[in-house]
Parts: C-alpha cells; structure tokens; sequence
C-alpha cells in the first residue's frame, strides 16, 4: 500500500481539537502566525476549507511549504528518485518475483513497469495511492494553496530544504523499498484501502485525533519513521519558530506532522509559543 508518512508515538498521547488551521503566537511575536495541515492528494474531501483559511493566509507576510517549491531543481531531485546508475528494479528480485511485480504493477496501474524500471520502488509504490483515492481535482491539496497564496503575491518560504527531505528518503535501503513494494502489490488490498479511506475521511472532518489513530496501523520500521517524521518535524519546528519571530507565517505541511508528542504543535508549545485551533 502507499503508507502514509506519520508518526507512531510512545509516551502519552497529546490530543488535539478537531481543526487543520491553528494560530501560532509569542509575546515577541509581530503577529499571529499560522498552520494547516495538508494531505499530497487530488481528493476533493480534502479541499473542504473553512471560511479561516484564506483570511489567514492573507494575513501573513510569508507562505511555506516543507520545501519551497521556486528552489526546487527537477534535475537535481530526479536523481533523488533514480536507482544506482547501471541498476534496473530487475536486480532486486528474482527472475520469478520481477514477473510478478510487473504484472501485477500493469494490473493495478494500467501503466508498464518498463517505463520506472529504473526509479527507487518507494517512489514506484506512491504511485499505487492514485488507484485508491479519488483525483478528482486538478492539483495536489498543498499545490492548491501555493498558488492561492502566490495570487496574493507572498513570499514564499520552506520549513526544510531540499537535502532534508532527500536525507530521508534515502534512508530507507534499495532493497528494503523493493520488499516493501512487492508486498504492496501481491497483498490483499482490501485492509490497506479502508485505512486509506478512513484517513481521507477523518482528514476532511479535520479530525487529528482520528488521523492519529490511524498513524499507529501503519507497517514503517520505527527507525524509518523516526527518520522520515521525528527528525524533519524538529527541523520544520525550529524554522517554523525562527520565521515567526521576524515575520508573520503561514504555513502548510502535512497533517501528520501536527500531532503527537514530537509533532510540530507540541514542538512549538514547549518553546513557548502558544497554540490554538482556528474554526
């Protein structure tokens, strides 16, 4: 399945209202800064907004992303999603297994494994959400809200740069991605889609609560998860933090880096700022 990238937590769990958009302030602060959690997803139950969302972002001098999209190189990040030169998917399985993944790849996708044969099977895996979900709407949800906020001319910012993010997706080994996608594709489905659709539903209620109870049945390995949400949620806290002090921000990023213990809304409390949902 495509697993969602989210945190499992240990300790006591910090529970949260039922809200996407939370206001951000300190005394030194120059002005109320905001939040939202986002999904990667062409689903319109994700684009339900409240009546907050576009006065907050028009309220904010900067927008951010996780990463800024303007200091994005496709070459650079290409490279990033790109197999070991001189490496094919077919040297990660047996002639028996590469069979079935690519049969099974065509079946679920209606596209030819040929075309990927050379990309990362994390990134290959992503792909099978699409048969999921609806897309129904003409761009990705955070996308959506970058060019909302580029209309009002914003200065556009990110909480992380482009070498955190591929730091992380590195760190997964070839081989374990290629374990992970066989499995995705030969499994049933059937458990893996309702959790898809459970999140779907319980993002477009603006349930964090709900969306962290769904975080815990994914299928990472804790180091991976600690890699690919802990780490990044303490480096987008701190430039969430510096920003907001110079600047008012808005910021979108996804909703699972909110919750939890180590997620950015307690991040952000135990510097001092005070937090607090936006109806």
């Amino acid at each position: 399945m495509f697993k969602k990238i989210i945190f499992l937590g240990i300790f006591l769990q910090v529970t949260y209202a039922q809200s996407l958009l939370w206001k951000i302030e300190c005394e030194t602060c120059p002005g109320a800064s905001y939040l939202y959690g986002t999904m990667h997803v062409k689903d319109s139950r994700a684009f339900q907004f409240s009546d907050s969302l576009l006065p907050a972002i028009e309220s904010c001098e900067l927008f951010a992303l996780e990463v800024a999209m303007d200091s994005i190189n496709p070459f650079s990040f290409m490279s990033v999603m790109m197999l070991p030169p001189g490496k094919t998917l077919r040297n990660y399985y047996s002639k028996k297994k590469y069979k079935i993944v690519e049969k099974k790849f065509k079946e679920k996708t209606g596209k030819s494994l040929a075309f990927f044969n050379k990309m990362k099977p994390f990134f290959i895996q992503s792909m099978l959400s699409e048969k999921v979900i609806d897309n129904n709407e003409k761009d990705f949800l955070d996308l959506h809200l970058y060019n909302l906020a580029k209309e009002k001319n914003k200065k556009m910012v990110g909480l992380e740069n482009i070498q955190d993010q591929i730091n992380a997706l590195n760190y997964n080994p070839v081989k374990e991605q290629a374990k992970n996608l066989y499995e995705a594709l030969t499994k049933n489905h059937s458990e893996d889609e309702k959790l898809m659709q459970e999140m779907i539903e319980n993002y477009a209620k603006a349930d964090l609560n709900a969306l962290y109870e769904l975080i815990k049945k994914t299928e990472y390995k804790d180091d991976f998860l600690k890699k690919l949400l802990d780490d990044r949620n303490i480096t987008m806290a701190n430039r969430f933090a510096e920003y907001a002090q110079k600047n008012t921000i808005f910021g979108a990023i996804g909703a699972g880096h909110l919750p939890g213990n180590q997620g950015v809304l307690q991040l952000l409390k135990n510097k001092g700022f005070q937090v607090s949902p936006v109806k």
